[in-house]
């Protein structure tokens, strides 16, 4: 792995064993990919000249290299692997007083986890164990359903790599 001098071997071997893709064995081909993808980006959404471009691409190029600055997880695991890659951190999502709701859940963390964000969820509107079901049984409760997502966060290495899946509550 070639790596500037001045990282740390944590530094290259968190780089090299989590961000790297395809035939990466450098972190400047790690921070070419994610910043010329950013920069093509800019320059097609007409956010910046081609001149502009250049001095972003320089800049950012810099910060990342002498580690003054760097991007968040799924931006190194996604840019410039996916077409349209995920490269946000974290997505707050929302569960219904339903079963099905509490499954699609699941299904849609797993899909977020896959690309190496996180997921929120506000459980407040699931009702307690031992309240009434409109079937006429009655509800398992809120721990019941949260070691179950909780496996699915720990059973899904976040961007495929070896770290567990951030889930919050």
């Amino acid at each position: 792995v070639v790596a500037p001098a001045t990282w740390s071997q944590l530094a290259v071997d968190i780089a090299a064993s989590k961000y790297f893709r395809g035939k990466e064995t450098s972190v400047r081909q790690l921070i070419d990919r994610v910043v010329d993808t950013i920069t093509k980006a800019g320059i097609k959404g007409g956010y910046f000249s081609k001149k502009d471009a250049l001095v972003f691409s320089r800049e950012i190029k810099y910060l990342c290299a002498q580690q003054m600055a760097a991007f968040n997880s799924p931006v190194w695991f996604n840019c410039g692997v996916r077409e349209n890659p995920q490269c946000s951190a974290c997505f707050i999502l929302s569960v219904d007083d339903d079963l099905m709701s509490i499954f699609e859940l699941a299904k849609t963390e797993a899909k977020i986890f896959k690309y190496g964000s996180g997921a929120g969820s506000n459980f407040s509107r699931l009702r307690g164990r031992d309240e009434a079901l409109e079937s006429g049984g009655k509800s398992s409760g809120l721990l019941a359903f949260l070691e179950v997502l909780d496996r699915g966060a720990g059973a899904t290495k976040s961007g495929g790599t070896t770290r567990r899946a951030a889930k919050m509550v």
